[in-house]
């Protein structure tokens, strides 16, 4: 099951760190809001979008309508020109089934459209998020700076552990 609330304002090492000193957990996640300048085929303006660790998505159990997940390594580090956007927001942009040549422009820089979320009950973390990318691709936030504390997680339990036995781990692990 997934944690009933998400943590607030750490850095992306902290949770590498809980990711190595915890046993409580499946898989632990990493993100973080965004409010690039977006012009897409769905028109121009801010985007909420949201920046996100390489195992996001399989930590929340989302699954794409279409497309595929982002390169499972490096997208920490690298932004790698990636997107995915949400049902929503693509039948905004024009819909289809297929994302050959498909693009969007964050802040001025062209994504190539990797994947569509499907529809997902995620507890709040998507809520009105219409594009997402790897945590990198925001110049304002880096992800290997212990002092910028300015991520969030969520985490997918495992099976029998209980949400108290799994926050006093992180407490452990953090200390």
């Amino acid at each position: 099951a997934l944690s009933a609330k998400p943590w607030d304002d750490f850095s992306f090492p902290t949770l590498q760190d809980w990711q190595r000193r915890t046993h409580a957990f499946q898989s632990l996640a990493a993100y973080a809001g965004w409010s690039p300048h977006i012009e897409s085929a769905a028109g121009v303006g801010h985007a909420d979008a949201v920046l996100v660790s390489k195992n996001f998505l399989s930590t929340l159990g989302a699954n794409l309508a279409l497309g595929h997940d982002f390169t499972q390594t490096g997208n920490e580090a690298d932004c790698l020109d990636q997107a995915i956007v949400t049902g929503a927001y693509w039948r905004r942009m024009g819909g289809g089934s297929s994302l050959t040549g498909r693009t969007l422009q964050l802040d001025h820089k062209t994504y190539s459209i990797i994947g569509v979320l499907a529809p997902i009950e995620t507890g709040g973390n998507l809520d009105g998020s219409k594009v997402l990318t790897p945590l990198s691709c925001d110049q304002a936030k880096t992800a290997t700076d212990r002092g910028e504390s300015s991520f969030q997680g969520v985490g997918r339990l495992r099976p029998g552990v209980s949400l108290a036995e799994a926050t006093a781990e992180l407490t452990t692990a953090q200390g």
